[in-house]
């Protein structure tokens, strides 16, 4: 295995981790806003198409920073408990 396939393995895993966590989303109580649940599913398309490619051959190259930016999106939105509004909001305040 070499760098490059552990890069497109690693970025595979974080997107999939960030598409998972965001689809099993519950309110509990909490009140729903449509932006937000707009934007939850872009994030949650978007996330998940990368893996996608990557394992039928589309996606080849994974950049560093790119990798260390999923990373922390996925590391957002795990810390919030998949609450987008949470997860973003919070840090930008």
């Amino acid at each position: 295995m070499n760098w490059e396939s552990l890069l497109l393995n690693a970025n595979a895993t974080v997107c999939l981790l960030i598409a998972v966590r965001l689809m099993f989303f519950q309110r509990n109580g909490r009140r729903h806003r449509r932006i937000m649940a707009w934007l939850a599913y872009v994030v949650i398309l978007a996330a998940a198409y990368i893996p996608f490619r990557i394992w039928f051959g589309q996606y080849s190259h994974v950049d560093p920073a790119e990798l260390l930016i999923n990373s922390m999106v996925c590391l957002a939105v795990w810390s919030a408990n998949g609450n987008i509004a949470q997860a973003f909001i919070r840090s930008w305040s």
